[in-house]
């Protein structure tokens, strides 16, 4: 009785043992993942922060063409009564092709850089997407 007795305890102490070492394997898991999806909150909060500030860029940029547009419609008006009263009617026309060009050309750079900051916008948010799908797969992966 005395051999099963101690051969009884061995076996509950390597059990618990056991036990303990899957414990603390199991804390340190959770710790790994614990930060992970801190990194994970940090990167995303990076992004939504970037992603404010390209809206913001881009309500300035439009602000600004409207103001310019403005701005350019003010001077053509001015230019058209200019001309009106001097009736030189070839130089008003000369200066509305002028006035036009620069401000097609205004719109159109102005164009592009919205092409531009919404493109980068969406690849900003495609990157991100994608990081935050790799990391939910790293962790469902961990988890099993």
């Amino acid at each position: 009785m005395g051999k099963e007795h101690n051969e009884e305890v061995r076996k509950e102490r390597a059990t618990c043992l056991q036990e303990e070492r899957e414990r603390i394997r199991l804390g340190r898991e959770l710790e790994e993942l614990n930060e992970q999806l801190s990194e994970t909150r940090k990167r995303r909060r990076r992004g939504k922060r970037r992603k404010k500030e390209t809206r913001d860029e881009l309500e300035k940029l439009r602000a600004s063409f409207q103001e310019l547009q403005e701005q350019l419609k003010t001077e053509l008006r001015a230019e058209k009564q200019k001309t009106e009263s001097l009736q030189q009617p070839f130089e008003f026309q000369e200066i509305t092709e002028r006035m036009k060009a620069e401000q097609n050309a205004l719109k159109q750079k102005m164009e592009q850089g919205f092409v531009l900051l919404q493109h980068e916008a969406s690849e900003r948010e495609k990157s991100f997407h994608s990081e935050v799908e790799d990391l939910k797969s790293e962790l469902d992966s961990n988890l099993c």
